[in-house]
């Protein structure tokens, strides 16, 4: 994927995604840091599939760790999923960053 593809496509996600949260004035420029990434596996939530293996999607670009105990290794990055139309906890483990 070129480097234009990949902000056409990081730029045109961002602004599905704040269209569907337009009427939500706390969601304004809630995507405006957002990159590019792809997710390497079927993510299913509560709401049902939010990703399938090979789909793009804008992330936040910081990962996080929650507080479950010292036995939780696991990063998560928050990722809006298109299907759900919601931001989705996603393990690092199960994206690549595109951009």
């Amino acid at each position: 994927m070129t480097s234009e593809n990949k902000t056409n496509m990081t730029e045109m996600t961002k602004a599905r995604a704040a269209r569907t949260l337009a009427k939500y004035p706390q969601y304004r420029g809630h995507f405006d840091n957002y990159i590019l990434v792809q997710i390497n596996r079927q993510i299913k939530t509560k709401f049902g599939i939010a990703f399938e293996k090979g789909d793009y999607a804008i992330a936040r670009p910081a990962t996080s760790r929650p507080e479950f105990g010292s036995r939780m290794t696991w990063e998560f990055r928050t990722v809006w999923s298109d299907r759900n139309n919601i931001d989705t906890s996603v393990p690092e483990k199960y994206l690549t960053v595109v951009a």
